[in-house]
Parts: structure tokens; C-alpha cells; sequence
């Protein structure tokens, strides 16, 4: 299968390019900010199993996604809203469904995800994942539980 067919997004949502300037995007989690603006080049120079999808406003990036390709699933990297210009949207939600589509496109049946401490009753509750693995402490991110979706 070639990983370079992008599937076509909807209206509100496109693709990540190298014009698109982060620097000012806020998550409300320092850690998950630095880890997408020390990323964003690498992500968009080797993009090859890769897909990474935002959500935009009139003038601002509201919402961004990375989704990894693996043989048998499609993995949630990062999902992560502009808390400053999105606070009161459901971003997250907009981009999980999204995910939850595009691996449909390509044939996946399960998307995972490492859900950070505050996220994990969303995605238990809101998008109905279920923890697959046991937790445990990431030096970087903290507690992480793994999650998973059959599609």
C-alpha cells in the first residue's frame, strides 16, 4: 500500500504544510507545545507513514493531529487544541472522528493512542477507547495509559 495517498478532508480541516507557523499555537500543556514545535520539521520532512491534519479558522490553526501508519492500526502520535482560540469548541472530538475516518479509508480496523493523565476519561467516556495495556510513567509526558478503538 502506498502511505503517500492522502485522503480527501473535509470542509474545516487540511493538511499540515512548511508555510504553517505553530509558534504561537497553545495546547495549555507546556510539554505537549514543546513537543510539537521541536517535531513539526521532522514530521513534514519524513512524512512518508505519516499523516498530520489540522483544524482551521478564519486566520489561525485551532486543533492539529498526527496519525502514524502501522501495519495493522493507525496510532493517534498527538492531538492536542488551541486552547486560546478554540476553548469552547469540541477540536478534539472533530479530530478523533477524523482520525477514526481516515484509517477506515485505508483499511485499518484499530486506532491506539497513549492517553496523557488529564485525557483519559475523555477518551474513555467521550470516544469510547478502552485502556489495553497497563499504565505507566513516560519521563517526559507522565502517566500514560494505552488506548484502543476497534473501528
Amino acid at each position: 500500500m502506498d502511505y503517500r495517498h492522502r485522503p480527501r478532508l473535509p470542509r474545516g480541516f487540511r493538511y499540515l504544510t512548511v508555510n504553517d507557523d505553530l509558534s504561537s499555537f497553545s495546547s495549555n500543556s507546556a510539554v505537549i507545545d514543546s513537543y510539537i514545535r521541536s517535531s513539526m520539521r521532522a514530521w513534514l520532512v519524513d512524512y512518508y507513514d505519516r499523516y498530520i491534519a489540522i483544524v482551521y479558522g478564519e486566520r489561525d490553526i485551532l486543533g492539529l493531529m498526527v496519525l502514524q501508519v502501522h501495519d495493522e492500526y493507525m496510532e493517534i502520535v498527538v492531538l492536542a487544541k488551541d486552547y486560546r482560540r478554540a476553548r469552547h469548541r469540541k477540536v478534539g472530538s472533530m479530530l478523533a472522528v477524523l482520525a477514526e475516518s481516515i484509517a477506515r479509508e485505508l483499511g485499518k480496523r484499530e486506532i491506539r493512542l497513549e492517553a496523557m493523565q488529564g485525557s483519559h476519561r475523555w477518551w474513555n467516556e467521550t470516544m469510547r477507547y478502552e485502556q489495553y495495556m497497563p499504565s505507566y510513567v513516560d519521563p517526559v509526558f507522565g502517566m500514560l495509559t494505552p488506548k484502543r478503538k476497534f473501528l
